[in-house]
């Protein structure tokens, strides 16, 4: 019989027993959540073994490769080892976004007083919490989170012998936000080159004025104040209607509202208005089509190669007969047409193309040349091919109909 156990010392370490008595065991080390055997390894092989989540059990496992160990078991010392210890909510509390500076917090509470709690702040370079308290008095003290915000969700205590003391629980100091603000007091803006957002507060007294957000992994922060190292963050939200609404931090702003400018109107295009062809060799090729049947159309290029900026062929090409003597092939704004290719979400071969509204070609459409592929013949009965192994190659023959 074989048991598993998660052990950890100063360094973390994955203890798995070879009898029901737990007498003898193999010993692994991590490195990037990865398990090794660290006996397998000074021998230079590589045993290794990862942990996972046991949906119908609800618990932790362990997934190890189907090979022998090169080394023997080991004797078990429990001594040795402290045992990290797994919570599940309602023993824990996280805050994915709140009105803090980290603006992710962890609250552990106590065993048997939901209103006492240590408290952890998120380090992103070491993806882990931190207690707070350990933290001050020179300790590290961690825990990390796993499958978040999914039903199996839980805390991994890697440390429990914290030096400081249980703080009171107060969840509405990291709750609260300043105010709500409802349209059309904000504004989201995209830029058609690259697609990225940013969020737009009008000032309260002056709509020709405005803060601006850039958007960040989990928030907007306002784009003036993060150069004065100044974080002031606001969260896009949508409530049970589909309505969106901002909800600010208490942070006040340390820079001054800017000139508000619109956004330039733009246009978006999907299949079958639009066709991209992907050759092997070469560069890709965008049609844009102007006519339902699809036989005229713009024809658009990448500015540089495998790029998804795009302009159109054909005012490039009449662009560079008109400045031929100035030996120049810069693109003028309001002149070449200009085009910008995106994939859709959780997409890999869907696209659609972004473009300014207020574009005016130099060159008309042409006629649609785009050489299609040959439908292959599908043969559905067996009684007229099959397959025959030949030197390890496998060989299609075709009988005849």
């Amino acid at each position: 019989m074989v048991t598993i156990k998660v052990k950890c010392g100063i360094q973390r370490r994955l203890i798995i027993f070879t009898t029901a008595e737990k007498e003898m065991c193999y010993e692994y080390t991590c490195k990037n959540q990865i398990y090794f055997c660290y006996q397998c390894r000074k021998q230079q092989k590589r045993i290794t073994a990862i942990t996972g989540y046991d949906d119908e059990k609800d618990e932790e496992c362990v997934k190890l490769i189907n090979k022998e160990h090169f080394c023997k078991p080991l004797p078990y010392v429990p001594e040795k080892y402290t045992e990290i210890i797994t919570l599940k909510k309602p023993r824990y509390q996280f805050f994915g976004n709140c009105s803090t500076f980290t603006r992710r917090l962890l609250f552990i509470f106590h065993p048997s007083n939901p209103n006492l709690c240590y408290k952890y702040f998120w380090k992103t370079l070491e993806v882990k919490f931190y207690c707070r308290g350990c933290h001050v008095k020179k300790k590290d003290t961690t825990a990390e989170i796993f499958n978040e915000n999914k039903e199996n969700e839980f805390i991994r205590l890697l440390h429990t012998d914290h030096i400081c003391e249980y703080i009171n629980y107060e969840p509405e100091k990291y709750t609260s936000f300043n105010n709500f603000v409802i349209k059309p007091d904000f504004e989201i803006q995209t830029k058609i080159s690259n697609g990225n957002k940013k969020l737009i507060i009008f000032d309260k007294n002056d709509r020709s004025l405005c803060y601006i957000y850039f958007d960040g992994k989990r928030c907007f922060k306002c784009a003036k104040c993060h150069e004065k190292n100044k974080t002031v963050f606001a969260k896009l939200c949508q409530n049970s209607e589909g309505e969106e609404y901002v909800i600010l931090s208490n942070a006040p702003h340390v820079c001054t509202p800017r000139k508000y400018i619109p956004q330039p109107k733009s246009i978006i295009l999907r299949p079958p208005d639009i066709e991209l062809v992907l050759p092997k060799e070469g560069q890709k090729i965008l049609y844009i089509y102007t006519s339902n049947d699809r036989s005229q159309c713009y024809l658009f290029k990448p500015i540089r190669k495998n790029e998804d900026h795009l302009k159109c062929n054909g005012c490039t090409n009449l662009l560079k007969s008109r400045n031929r003597k100035r030996k120049s092939d810069k693109t003028v704004d309001g002149k070449v047409v200009l085009a910008y290719l995106f994939k859709e979400d959780n997409s890999a071969d869907v696209y659609y193309v972004r473009m300014k509204a207020d574009q005016k070609h130099l060159c008309k459409p042409q006629k649609t040349s785009v050489t299609k592929v040959p439908e292959p013949i599908t043969i559905q009965s067996n009684e007229y091919f099959l397959f025959k192994q030949k030197f390890k190659k496998k060989e299609l023959l075709y009988l005849g109909i």
